[in-house]
């Protein structure tokens, strides 16, 4: 199992911020993510997984109360867990 480490810009009262977000996944999984937002996996399922990523983090920013900057991903690390 990895830890999948998203880091990205936030918004909250007019101030913005970085924040990161974590994921435990499976090791194939790990590396897919890493993949799909580092450029090198141009397919669909690519795309798709690159979305579901970018949605994962805008879940938890609201969940947080902040709000997510679109397209502000920086950085998708993987660690082990």
């Amino acid at each position: 199992m990895k830890n999948v480490i998203f880091t990205y810009d936030t918004i909250q009262n007019g101030e913005r911020g970085e924040a990161c977000a974590t994921i435990l996944v499976d090791d194939a999984q790990a590396w897919a993510l890493q993949a799909a937002f580092s450029g090198k996996d141009h397919t669909k399922a690519g795309y798709f997984l690159r979305e579901r990523g970018i949605g994962f983090c805008w879940s938890c920013e609201h969940l947080r109360g902040r709000g997510y900057v679109e397209n502000s991903i920086k950085s998708v690390k993987v660690e082990e867990a």
